[in-house]
């Protein structure tokens, strides 16, 4: 699946080779019905243009109607990097005046026979020579289509037009930002500082924020959400499609895992999947320890069994008491059998810690030990059993 229609076909066929309830008699699973097994948490409507094959749904949807049908979390995650794939294909048209500013006919050069420059290439000179204030006043002036085709002008080393272009009316310049092809919008979200990033994304829909951040350099997008709240930076960041994502928290220091503590467990794998091994084990290390924990039972089996055994001992010692025993025997099953037994010990030491300290229930190590280690046991037969 590479494209928008092709992953709508698939997302349709998924659902009629979904067996109904035994109490749901009849062919195939309706929208209604799957809407029902989704808690109604997805509008039919928004179904319906999933399978449509025009519109792409986002990462979450595809996973949460691949789950609905019967799908394991590591198979909804193939889904969902389906769905990235689409994303990566798709032919976003430009607005017809980014569009036209950047057609052959429209560049710097001079037409010999009249020796004539565009209109838009001698508005560009002109605004270029003025004084800064009245030059972001002209602008301010003129319509989004003209501004578009100005900003496509742009280039990374001009700073005199990237601080006339800052200094306009933000809601101006957002709405001129939401219809430029995120390429060219790139000069000038890398040229300004973050808390004026954020007052544009402010302004913008949801999914133009994820694809103008994508579009910035990754080193400076990391130091744009480290500057910022932890909560805008989580919404910037869940805006953003996963590999994209992954490339700017590759940037970004242990210290931005509270980024990836306000998104969905789901979506913080996802993402983490993508980073480097290194930088996810940081990562994991640095996050709350429930969503680190959470974050791990969603991730491909194949990057936890090597993220793990970079990260302290003590550490995902730590993430086992707090995972349910079902999710700890997964995490366990996926490593080598003598560092899972090793963890294993220790975090039944951690567990007789806690019993002792707080007053709240807790499991009794041993009981909790024995239960993990059988369930690991049977994960690991079920795992050699496919191979």
């Amino acid at each position: 699946m590479e494209t928008v229609a092709q992953l709508g076909y698939q997302l349709t066929l998924l659902r009629r080779s979904t067996p109904r309830a035994s109490n749901e008699p009849g062919s195939a699973l309706t929208l209604a019905e799957l809407a029902r097994r989704m808690d109604d948490k997805v509008p039919i409507s928004t179904l319906g243009n999933a399978e449509s094959g025009k519109i792409l749904p986002s990462g979450e949807n595809v996973y949460l109607i691949a789950l609905a049908c019967g799908l394991s979390q590591q198979e909804a995650g193939e889904w969902a990097r389906a769905r990235e794939r689409a994303w990566q294909h798709r032919h976003r048209s430009p607005h017809r005046a980014a569009a036209a500013a950047t057609e052959p006919a429209s560049q710097l050069a001079v037409d010999p026979p009249s020796g004539q420059i565009t209109e838009a290439e001698a508005e560009y000179h002109l605004l270029a020579t003025m004084h800064p204030r009245r030059a972001t006043a002209r602008l301010n002036e003129m319509g989004v289509e003209r501004t578009i085709q100005l900003l496509a002008r742009l280039s990374p080393d001009d700073a005199h037009m990237i601080a006339v272009f800052t200094a306009m009316d933000p809601t101006r310049l957002a709405a001129a930002l939401t219809d430029l092809r995120p390429d060219l919008a790139r000069p000038l979200l890398d040229g300004i500082g973050p808390q004026k990033v954020m007052s544009l994304f402010n302004r913008m829909p949801v999914e133009t924020i994820g694809e103008l951040a994508a579009a910035m350099d990754p080193p400076r997008a990391a130091g744009m959400l480290a500057a910022i709240d932890p909560d805008q930076a989580t919404r910037v960041l869940g805006a953003m499609e996963w590999i994209p994502a992954a490339a700017v928290l590759n940037e970004m220091t242990p210290d931005g895992a509270v980024v990836l503590n306000g998104l969905e467990p789901f979506e913080a794998a996802a993402a983490l999947n993508e980073v480097n091994l290194q930088q996810a084990a940081r990562l994991l290390t640095m996050m709350e320890k429930d969503r680190a924990a959470s974050s791990l039972a969603h991730m491909r089996p194949d990057r936890v069994a090597m993220v793990l055994p970079l990260m302290e001992p003590d550490t995902v010692a730590g993430l086992l008491t707090i995972a349910g025993p079902d999710e700890a025997a997964a995490l366990l099953a996926m490593m080598e059998q003598d560092l899972a037994a090793g963890l294993l010990d220790r975090a039944a030491q951690l567990l007789r810690a806690m019993r002792r300290q707080h007053a709240a229930p807790i499991p009794t190590a041993t009981a909790w030990k024995q239960r993990v280690e059988a369930l690991a046991v049977e994960r690991r037969q079920a795992i050699s059993r496919t191979l």
